[in-house]
């Protein structure tokens, strides 16, 4: 599914066609061993998932670049041994496929840069692509954009782009016919300003099959970057296919 032009959800993940570049948002890696220690009986699941939705994507697009949008690893205080081993696994994986690998700090990612170090990448706040004949700002959507010119993370002159991709939220849908109820994640698209300046921004579900996040017709946003998710369109993910559900709004007053 094509959610703006050049930028193709599929699955969880965004391909961005003309940047022959592969999107994926909050792995949480480390949630599913967090989640045993804490008495919740889950099997081993997550290393497998991702290596067969990695098989799944090269095979499906011609992926130079791997992009990680924040929140690879789970734990904020620490660095479990599931946390670096896996991290370690998912990117040589990558590279084994013949990709770089590029990683975007989120809030989870305080403790991350050991493993990157190893493994000579760098971490970064903010990363611009061209795709075709848009720029693209990819951020973990943490931080508001005036923090990150302050702090010089992000130069002025990275504000003036054409579309904001962030993850962070965890969009979700929570539909139900007063019978049934199903939760899936979406992804959400629609306009965004910053100052006098317009942008599209897409809002990135969770990778992680366990992470489901904010219901958007009925939360509020969770980062400084939203005050709500009023204007935007959501896009639902079902497996592999994503499907269009149309406006948030008109979703919002058929569920109060």
């Amino acid at each position: 599914m094509e959610l703006l032009p050049g930028i193709v959800a599929d699955g969880t993940a965004l391909y961005l066609d003309g940047a022959r570049a592969l999107v994926l948002s909050d792995l949480h890696i480390g949630y599913e061993q967090e989640r045993r220690a804490a008495g919740f009986l889950l099997p081993e699941e997550q290393k497998r998932f991702f290596r067969q939705e990695l098989d799944r994507l090269f095979k499906r697009h011609d992926i130079r670049t791997v992009i990680l949008a924040g929140d690879v690893k789970h734990e904020f205080g620490r660095i479990s041994d599931e946390e670096w081993r896996d991290v370690r696994d998912l990117i040589l994986s990558i590279r084994e496929r013949g990709a770089d690998v590029k990683v975007v700090v989120g809030n989870h990612d305080n403790l991350i840069r050991p493993i990157l170090d190893r493994l000579s990448i760098p971490l970064v706040r903010g990363l611009i692509l061209k795709n075709k004949n848009q720029d693209i700002l990819i951020l973990h959507g943490d931080e508001q954009l005036k923090t990150l010119v302050k702090e010089g993370s992000l130069e002025k002159e990275g504000l003036d782009v054409d579309v904001i991709l962030i993850g962070h939220e965890h969009p979700s849908l929570r539909i139900t016919d007063g019978l049934r109820t199903e939760t899936v994640k979406c992804f959400l698209v629609g306009p965004y300003r910053h100052g006098r300046k317009k942008y599209q921004m897409v809002v990135m579900p969770s990778s992680n099959p366990l992470a489901f996040g904010t219901d958007v017709l009925r939360e509020r946003p969770l980062g400084p970057l939203l005050d709500s998710f009023g204007g935007f369109s959501a896009f639902a993910v079902l497996d592999e296919r994503v499907l269009a559900f149309g406006s948030l709004e008109v979703m919002q007053r058929r569920v109060s």
